[in-house]
């Protein structure tokens, strides 16, 4: 199967915390994440073309937090997620969704100076929410989902200007919990452990100091 990004919007604003040289404790910052998403399949086999799914991936988290002292700053985050597919079998369109609300608090302790520096940020994610599927004109209520997670990541960071920095968190060592509940108290647990560090975990955000 060939699988075509047809949509990709991503934007990571003031994703993370840095941390400023002699910057009084009690200094604020705000910011967040903006993600978007759309990934289509086709499988073209002769001169057949079948179109797979589309799914679709957003995710919107602000936040906003306070430096503790020079190197440790503290704050937490709260968003959403929505993530769907869609399908056509037969001509009858079927949409599955997954909606989440999640709350992730994070401490971050760096070293270095006003030019550039590195950094451990540990987290904590609380995500809570439901699936519905939709046929036609049909919706169908599905389990509901709680997810947990915690971890560590290490990270550089380097200034472009006084109140403006690019950082990168690379790996992560954590875990995750993932569980599905529905109406008749089945449930799906799903655990993870996680330990990555290579350059295909690398993230980027903006960071802009009040």
């Amino acid at each position: 199967m060939k699988t075509k990004i047809v949509l990709f919007i991503g934007l990571f604003f003031f994703l993370s915390i840095g941390t400023i040289a002699q910057l009084p404790a009690g200094g604020m910052f705000v910011g967040g994440a903006l993600s978007f998403t759309v990934t289509s399949d086709k499988d073209v086999i002769g001169n057949t073309t079948t179109e797979g799914p589309t799914r679709t991936n957003l995710t919107i988290m602000p936040l906003a937090g306070m430096f503790l002292d020079d190197n440790l700053s503290v704050g937490a985050g709260i968003g959403f997620s929505r993530n769907s597919v869609k399908r056509t079998p037969g001509g009858t369109e079927i949409v599955d969704s997954q909606n989440m609300f999640h709350v992730a608090p994070f401490a971050r302790y760096s070293v270095g100076d006003d030019q550039a520096g590195l950094f451990a940020q540990a987290g904590f994610d609380l995500g809570f929410g439901g699936t519905k599927s939709k046929s036609g004109g049909t919706v169908t209520d599905g389990p509901g989902i709680f997810t947990m997670g915690f971890g560590l990541r290490p990270g550089v960071y380097y200034y472009l200007m006084p109140n403006l920095s690019i950082d990168a968190h690379f790996g992560l060592i954590g875990y995750n919990l993932y569980r599905e509940k529905d109406a008749n108290d089945d449930k799906y647990i799903e655990s993870r452990f996680s330990l990555r560090l290579d350059a295909r975990s690398v993230n980027f955000g903006l960071i802009y100091y009040l």
